[in-house]
Order: structure tokens, then sequence, then C-alpha cells
């Protein structure tokens, strides 16, 4: 939650970005997009922009899905466990159904 944030830049400028997800309303400007794309090393974007009208969503997911593979929303402990195997899950987890 980055209510407070006027301009993705400071995201932008992580020198090793590869995946960016945005949740909710979050202020997405022209510059933004074009940061996005001049990315060196960001390949996928996802914006689940469910309470942002569709006039703001719209151009930015349209720019973006023609440039940037769409990036999945997984949870912190499934993105460590399959990028660096970390994480994962931890004792008091319910089995899945193939340890049942």
């Amino acid at each position: 939650m980055l209510r407070g944030l006027r301009s993705l830049a400071p995201v932008l400028d992580a020198p090793k970005l590869e995946e960016l997800v945005l949740t909710r309303d979050v202020p997405v400007s022209d510059e933004d997009v074009e940061r996005m794309l001049a990315h060196p090393t960001l390949r996928a974007f996802l914006w689940v922009a469910l309470d942002v009208p569709l006039h703001r969503s719209r151009p930015v997911l349209e720019r973006t899905d023609a440039a940037l593979e769409r990036a999945r929303s997984v949870h912190v402990d499934t993105w460590l466990a399959e990028r660096h195997g970390l994480g994962g899950p931890r004792a008091d987890d319910p089995p899945t159904p193939a340890e049942l």
C-alpha cells in the first residue's frame, strides 16, 4: 500500500528490477510507463487495477502488454521458494491435496 506515492520513479531506479506488480490504485504517469518500457532489466508487469477507473488503467496496460510479459501475482513465500529455494511451506500450513 503506497498511498502517498506520487511516482514510480524510485521503484524504477532499481537497477536489477525484473518484475513489477501493482495492486489497487497506484499513480502511474506517462513518464513512469516510458521508464518501464526503457528499463534495461524489467521484463514483466502486472497491474491489478480493481479500484482504478478504466480511463487511467487501460492506456497503461495497453502499452505495457505490448512490450512486457505479464507478471504473476504470487505470495512472497512462493516467490522466494521458486527463485531461491527459500521460504516455502511453514509447519503450521495445512497439507496440500498431494500430501493427503
